[in-house]
């Protein structure tokens, strides 16, 4: 049996916001060749194609996406030593879970990161100054030209909440890392998801951090707080009341709540401290 290519599906479960929103086409790539023959069937069919993981960073319209979403189940790791070989569709936080279960230090502060490898390596993710590049080695990526190439880390162009695979729409397939053996791993992996219970709304329906901290010493939900804008709301969406860079799907939000909302504080921001705040959620 063929992989299937669902037509007019509902994408609220495939988001973390879970706003309603449909997509002409979905499937799931399993494996590296499900998703090479996922983006042939799109453009043989002239369409674009987005590929989701676990669905954070992004915020879609309500109206229909005219092309075919992607859902990454490649999902298949190995750790051997300190050497960490995983898919794309993993699960980041629970490789950060297996890994410092195995006292392999290097991952566990991303343990708060709702992603998966895959989508973390594109934006080189990261939390408290911690970025998912720093133990990376490589990276296997699907080239626009349809070749698949490794890409070492001094290759890669990381910089904050970016890589080169922005600018040249490569799509990676798996990521190496190199951890070390550590007695703390676990007690440090146990204190990273304390804090994150304890500062991030992990029990509300948003995208994770909403703007990108303007520089490595300004923090944006630390500007936004100081504005008062904690609980500012508009229609079913809210500004985190724990943590100001969330905004949280309160009440049965809508595309037009969250957008409304995020370029409302945007203008307070700068209007009131002079700091033009920019997007690190996508927009599709």
């Amino acid at each position: 049996m063929g992989q299937p290519f669902k037509k007019d599906q509902d994408l609220s479960k495939y988001h973390t916001y879970g706003i309603h929103a449909k997509a002409k086409y979905l499937t799931e790539a399993k494996t590296e060749e499900d998703l090479l023959n996922s983006i042939e069937f799109a453009q043989s069919n002239e369409m674009p194609f987005l590929i989701l993981g676990r669905g954070s960073n992004v915020l879609f319209r309500e109206n229909l996406y005219n092309g075919l979403a992607i859902i990454n189940k490649m999902n298949k790791y190995e750790i051997s030593g300190t050497k960490v070989y995983a898919q794309s569709g993993v699960n980041l936080p629970l490789l950060c879970r297996k890994t410092a279960n195995l006292g392999l230090k290097g991952l566990e502060p991303l343990v708060g990161v709702p992603g998966t490898v895959g989508g973390s390596v594109f934006m080189n993710a990261g939390v408290l100054g911690h970025e998912i590049s720093t133990h990376l080695t490589s990276v296997r990526v699907l080239q626009q030209n349809g070749m698949i190439k490794t890409f070492f880390k001094d290759e890669c162009g990381f910089t904050y909440r970016n890589s080169i695979f922005h600018d040249n729409g490569g799509i990676v397939l798996s990521a190496e890392f190199l951890l070390t053996f550590s007695n703390e791993a676990k007690n440090e992996l146990l204190e990273h998801l304390h804090r994150r219970i304890k500062s991030q709304p992990i029990e509300m329906k948003n995208s994770g951090c909403i703007f990108k901290n303007p520089a490595p010493h300004l923090s944006a939900g630390k500007i936004i707080d100081s504005l008062g804008l904690k609980g500012m709301s508009q229609g079913g969406a809210r500004v985190c009341t724990k943590h100001a860079n969330f905004i949280n799907n309160h009440q049965n939000a809508t595309f037009d709540d969250v957008f409304t909302l995020i370029q409302k504080v945007r203008e307070k921001v700068f209007k009131e401290a002079g700091v033009e705040l920019e997007c690190e959620v996508r927009i599709v």
